[in-house]
């Protein structure tokens, strides 16, 4: 969990500072669901997600969505700050 704090820390407020504000509340709801995934994971992990044979495909549920965030706002933060 800790090792995708750097990138969603950045990207998120980096994000909150180019993006348009008629888009800040889609970054801002992305923020929320992040924290609420990366709240899910270790639920998930102790529930079957992770075994001494590596990741079930259980934890995928949290994982998943939270890769999904971050590359948004990364393409978010390219957009606006170097198309726009």
């Amino acid at each position: 969990m800790i090792e995708w704090m750097g990138p969603f820390l950045v990207s998120f407020w980096v994000a909150a500072h180019v993006v348009p504000a008629s888009q800040a509340a889609t970054v801002i709801n992305g923020g929320w669901a992040y924290v609420a995934l990366r709240i899910l994971y270790p639920l998930l992990a102790l529930n079957g997600g992770l075994t001494q044979k590596g990741a079930r495909p259980f934890i995928f549920f949290s994982t998943m969505p939270a890769y999904a965030i971050l590359t948004y706002n990364a393409i978010n933060v390219f957009k606006y700050a170097f198309l726009s």
